[in-house]
C-alpha cells in the first residue's frame, strides 16, 4: 500500500512536470507566433516609411497603425543603442530622430533596428504598463483585444520623413530655409532672454564648423532659433546632485521643441542660459552639461559660451574629459573608460579618446595624466569626430 502511495505521488508529480513543460513549449510557440505578426506589421510601416523617403518633392500618406500591449516602444535614432530612454518618452511630445526605426518588445532587453534610406522625425509610441496606459486599461476593463491605435501621418519635407500621430500638419506651410545636408543646431534661450541670442547661436555654428572636421566637408553649418524663452527648473538643482531638475530639464527643451513645428529638423540642440554659470555649489561651478551619448541636447551658460558650447557638443558624440570622470581601462581601445563626474576609476563604456596635450577635454587634471588644455580637439579627439561627422561630407 505505501509503495502504491508512492507511485501515485511521484505519477503526479511527473505528471505535472509534464504539463508544466507543455504549457511552456505552448505559450511560447503562441508568443513567437504573436511576436512575428507584430514584426510583419513593424516591416510594413518600414516600407511606408522608406517608400515616402525615396520620393521627390513633398509627399504623404496616413496610416492606422496597432500595437499590442508587449510592445514598449517604437522609435528613430541615429544609434541603435541608444534604446534605455526612449521607453520614458511614449505618447509625450516628445520627438525621435535618426535613420534607424527601432521596436522594443516589454521581454526583451536589445532593440530590433531597420536602417532607412533617409532621416525620420517621429514620436516614440508605444504601450505603457496598464495602469498608466489610458487605452490598453480600458480595453482590459471592456474584454477588448491588448492594443493601442495610432493614427499615423507620414510625410516627406525637403527628404527627410516627418511622422505625426493623430494630426495632420501640412509642413509645407513652415517654410524653413535649411538644406537637410548641412549640419543644423537648433538654439534656445532657458528661462531668460539673452542678449546678443542670434548673433552668439551663429558664431557657436561657425567656429562648430571651423573646429571640427566639418571644415574639410561642403556642408554647412546653420543655426534655428526658438523665439520663445523655454522654462526649465532652477538649474541650481544640478548643483544640488537632484536628478528630477537634470531630467525635467531635458524633457522641458523637448517639449518646446515639439510645439514649435521643429520636429527632427536639427542635429543638436544648445540651450543658453544666462550668466556666466549654470549653477555653482562650495565655491565650484557648472558653465555647461550634457546629457550623453547620442543625446542631442547640451546646456551652456552664455559668459564663456564659444568653449562651453563646444566641449559639450563634443560629449554628445561621446568624447570623455581627460584629466578626470574617466579611467585606465585595459578593455578599450583608448585605454580608458568613462565613469563620470569626477572620478579617476574606469567605467562601463569606453573612451574613443585619451589624455592629450592642448585638449579641450582637460579642463582639470585631477587625475594626474599629464594632459594639458587648449581651445582646440587634440587627434584622438578629432579622428573620432571624423567618424561621428563623416555622414555630412558625401
Amino acid at each position: 500500500m505505501p509503495d502504491e502511495i508512492l507511485y501515485l505521488i511521484g505519477s503526479f508529480i511527473i505528471g505535472l512536470l509534464f504539463f508544466s513543460m507543455a504549457y511552456k513549449l505552448i505559450m511560447s510557440s503562441i508568443k513567437q507566433s504573436q511576436n512575428e505578426v507584430v514584426l510583419k506589421d513593424f516591416e510594413n510601416l518600414y516600407n511606408e516609411m522608406n517608400s515616402v523617403c525615396s520620393l521627390t518633392g513633398n509627399y504623404g500618406l496616413a496610416l492606422n497603425y496597432e500595437i499590442p500591449a508587449s510592445v514598449r516602444v517604437i522609435y528613430a535614432t541615429e544609434d541603435p543603442k541608444d534604446f534605455e530612454l526612449a521607453s520614458a518618452f511614449v505618447d509625450t511630445n516628445l520627438y525621435s530622430k535618426g535613420n534607424n526605426i527601432c521596436i522594443v518588445f516589454k521581454d526583451e532587453t536589445q532593440p530590433r533596428c531597420k536602417r532607412l534610406g533617409c532621416d525620420v522625425a517621429m514620436p516614440y509610441i508605444g504601450s505603457l504598463d496598464y495602469q498608466d496606459d489610458f487605452q490598453l486599461f480600458v480595453n482590459k476593463i471592456l474584454g477588448r483585444k491588448l492594443v493601442k491605435r495610432y493614427s499615423l501621418h507620414i510625410q516627406n519635407y525637403a527628404g527627410i520623413v516627418v511622422v505625426t500621430k493623430d494630426r495632420y500638419i501640412d509642413l509645407t506651410q513652415l517654410n524653413l530655409d535649411i538644406d537637410f545636408n548641412d549640419y543644423i543646431i537648433l538654439a534656445i534661450q532657458l528661462n531668460d532672454e539673452i542678449e546678443g541670442f542670434q548673433q552668439k547661436a551663429e558664431e557657436l555654428a561657425d567656429r562648430w564648423k571651423e573646429m571640427t572636421p566639418l571644415k574639410d566637408c561642403a556642408a554647412r553649418a546653420r543655426v534655428l532659433k526658438l523665439s520663445n524663452v523655454c522654462n526649465v527648473p532652477d538649474q541650481q538643482g544640478i548643483c544640488n546632485g537632484d536628478v528630477t531638475a537634470y531630467y525635467q530639464t531635458f524633457y522641458n527643451i523637448m517639449d518646446c521643441i515639439s510645439k514649435s513645428n521643429y520636429f527632427g529638423f536639427y542635429d543638436r540642440v544648445v540651450g543658453f542660459v544666462k550668466g556666466d554659470r549654470v549653477c555653482e555649489l562650495s565655491g565650484a561651478r557648472v558653465e555647461g552639461y550634457a546629457f550623453g551619448y547620442a543625446m542631442p541636447v547640451i546646456v551652456a551658460s552664455e559668459g564663456n559660451y564659444l568653449e562651453i558650447a563646444i566641449h559639450e557638443l563634443g560629449h554628445t558624440y561621446g568624447l570623455c574629459d581627460e584629466g578626470y570622470g574617466s579611467g585606465k581601462d585595459s578593455r578599450c581601445e583608448s585605454g580608458y573608460s568613462m565613469s563620470g563626474g569626477d572620478s579617476c576609476d574606469p567605467g562601463d563604456v569606453c573612451c574613443p579618446n585619451y589624455p592629450e596635450q592642448n585638449s579641450i577635454y582637460c579642463t582639470w587634471d585631477k587625475c594626474h595624466r599629464g594632459c594639458s588644455y587648449a581651445f582646440s580637439f587634440a587627434s584622438s579627439s578629432y579622428d573620432h569626430l571624423k567618424k561621428e561627422l563623416k555622414k555630412y561630407c558625401g
